[in-house]
């Protein structure tokens, strides 16, 4: 399981520098224009989307089938909370229970966490692991269906064939966990900017070994990254 570490911060700066005169080139060729992603909940104050996180969280409680995941995910992105390039706290608790086997122990944390990481995939992931374990079918089958969802929100941005059809993420861990929804294999990555944009573009490839490049628009966490150095 790959997490992010604060280290990364200094890795993809350098890898921004390193990929710099690649990215002109890019720029110059494509002479792509890239179309600016809207969405209601990017205008929210950090005020506001603390405000309205928790009433998204309770609207996917309530009504799954119904719930604005992208909505959750993008007021996420805009409130206190939103650290895309730090490894969270409770998700490497549930990791380590997982690691140890600790599975009753594990639901505990997860009920603790289940509201404030509702937003990540990755935290679905590991409570589908756990219930799994204790074989509580009902839980699994949750889990498993806003893991769906989340993944599926992103995956609604573009279709990740080009820069101008990028899929929009909120941090790295959602690009992994589109990979592994996909069943494709990380062989190389790439930090680009293109028109003003940034993007990692991952070669990835299947299970018969053909490989295929996918772009994800990182503008949010780059953005929380800049931000950071200011």
């Amino acid at each position: 399981m790959k997490h992010i570490k604060k280290i990364f911060l200094i890795a993809i700066v350098l890898s921004a520098m390193l990929t710099m005169n690649a990215c002109k080139n890019i720029q110059t060729v494509s002479k792509t224009k890239i179309p600016e992603y809207n969405h209601p909940a990017l205008a929210l104050s950090t005020e506001n989307a603390d405000i309205k996180y928790p009433t998204l969280v309770d609207s996917a409680i309530s009504n799954p089938l119904d719930a604005d995941y992208t909505a959750l995910r993008l007021t996420h992105a805009a409130s206190s909370d939103y650290d895309p390039y730090s490894d969270d706290d409770g998700l490497m608790k549930l990791r380590d229970l997982i690691n140890a086997k600790e599975f009753e122990v594990a639901t505990e944390v997860a009920k603790t966490q289940y509201r404030r990481l509702f937003h990540d995939p990755l935290f679905h992931y590991y409570a589908f692991i756990v219930w799994t374990e204790i074989e509580d079918e009902e839980m699994t089958d949750i889990h498993s269906f806003y893991y769906t969802k989340l993944i599926k929100s992103v995956m609604s941005s573009g279709d990740g064939e080009s820069a101008k059809t990028a899929y929009h993420v909120i941090n790295i861990s959602e690009e992994y966990r589109v990979l592994e929804y996909h069943e494709l294999e990380i062989v190389e990555q790439n930090l680009l900017e293109i028109s003003g944009h940034s993007f990692d573009k991952i070669t990835a490839k299947d299970a018969d070994n053909k490989t295929k490049d996918i772009y994800f628009n990182i503008d949010l966490p780059f953005s929380k990254l800049v931000d950071m150095f200011e």
